[in-house]
Formats: structure tokens, sequence, C-alpha cells
């Protein structure tokens, strides 16, 4: 009677036995707009995703990341603050999520890939850099404060075509990335992430495609479908 939240509940009482639901997580883009459980991190702009370009496809187009902070810092190697995050909230407490990417960069620095987002944020997927794409793991821990900035913890050759990206989420959010070319066999990719809260909400994940500060050519990034469900054994 207090608007209290509670652990468990009377289910109400209806006229016909309802099937049991839950809000949508998995996403195979074949809708011409987002399903409602994908949120950006600022006021979306259009040119952000596209659904015509490439039909039965999500097209993220690789905006430029800020060149300072919100505080006013100068954003080196940090993507925090950039808006064009495509996230949902953790969905349980355990769960692992695996999307397929199809890169075209246009210009050093794009990047596009699978995100979990927070406090510390860690990146996963393809980075164009000298002449060549390479598949990239990138960890930022504090993100959040002044000056902190990412890590490289791992950089492997990228094949053309596409990569399929996993991340395994645990109850203790310790989050296990992986990689693969055939979505059959996944190797795993650097060391167990602690995924952490962000200001005022929980952790998130999902996707984000993105290019250097100020530049003037925009790749793009196509995901043909974005699964979720309980842990791989």
């Amino acid at each position: 009677g207090k608007g209290e939240p509670l652990l468990v509940a009377k289910k109400p009482d209806t006229s016909a036995a309802q099937p049991l639901a839950a809000p949508a997580t998995s996403d195979d883009f074949a809708a011409p707009a987002l399903g409602l459980q994908w949120q950006w991190n600022a006021n979306p702009q259009p040119a952000w995703a596209d659904f015509a370009a490439h039909p039965g496809f999500l097209r993220l187009a690789c905006i430029p990341a800020p060149a300072t902070r919100n505080d006013g810092s100068p954003s080196t190697a940090s993507i925090y603050d950039t808006p064009n995050f495509l996230l949902q909230k953790f969905p349980a407490p355990a769960f692992a999520a695996t999307t397929v990417l199809d890169f075209a960069p246009a210009a050093a620095g794009d990047t596009a890939g699978l995100v979990v987002f927070g406090y510390n944020y860690a990146v996963l997927g393809l980075r164009h850099a000298a002449g060549e794409t390479k598949l990239v793991l990138r960890v930022n821990l504090g993100a959040n404060q002044p000056g902190a900035q990412e890590r490289e913890i791992a950089s492997l050759p990228a094949p053309a075509g596409p990569v399929y990206l996993r991340v395994t989420v645990d109850e203790k959010a310790l989050c296990r990335f992986a990689y693969s070319f055939d979505n059959r066999t996944f190797t795993p990719v650097g060391e167990p992430f602690q995924a952490t809260v962000d200001r005022w909400i929980g952790a998130k994940f999902g996707l984000i495609a993105t290019a250097a500060p100020g530049a003037t050519q925009a790749g793009h990034a196509d995901f043909d479908w974005f699964h979720v469900g309980p842990p791989a054994p």
C-alpha cells in the first residue's frame, strides 16, 4: 500500500490464463525500427542507425567520438561520454549475448563491436588503423573519472567477412568475451571483466560504432542479429 518494490507479489487475477512473458532482449532487426528493449546513451540522432540501407540488418554509422569529456577534459583514448552507445539493461543475473558484425570502415579509428558499459566499460570489436582491420578488446576501468584511459587488452588479425562476438556474464557480473569466424567455435579473449553500475543506473550491454574525433568520413557496421540467452555450457 505504500508503493514499495517487492521481490515477490501476487499475480493479478485475470479472466483467462495468461502465458508467461518477459521483456524482449534478442533482436533479428527485421522490423523497420528498434525494439523497446534498446536505449541510446543520449538523445538519438537520425544518422546513427539505418534499417533501409541493408534490409534485415541494423546499420550503425561510425559517429565521431567527442573531442572532450562532459567535464571539459580531453577524451583521449576514452569513449565513456560517446552518445551513440545502443544498449540494454542486464536482463538476468547470468546470461550470454552474441551478435554478428560486418564492418565497412572508411578511415583510421573507425571501430564497431559489442560493449559492456558502466563506470567500467569494455568493447570487443573491429578497429581500423594503419591500413588494416584488427579484432581488438579494449577496457577502461573507472571510465567516469577525469583522465581515465582505455587499455588495449588484445589485438588480433581479423579476416575479411563477418565476425561473431559474444559476452558471457555470470552471477557476479564477471564478463567473459569471445569471438568466432564461423559461429561454431568461439575463442575466449582477455581476462574476465568486472561490470559495474553507471550513473544512477545498472550495467548495460549492447552495440557501438564510432570514429575518431573530428573524422570527416563515415564508415559503418551492419549487425544481422543480436541473441540473448542462458550462458553456454
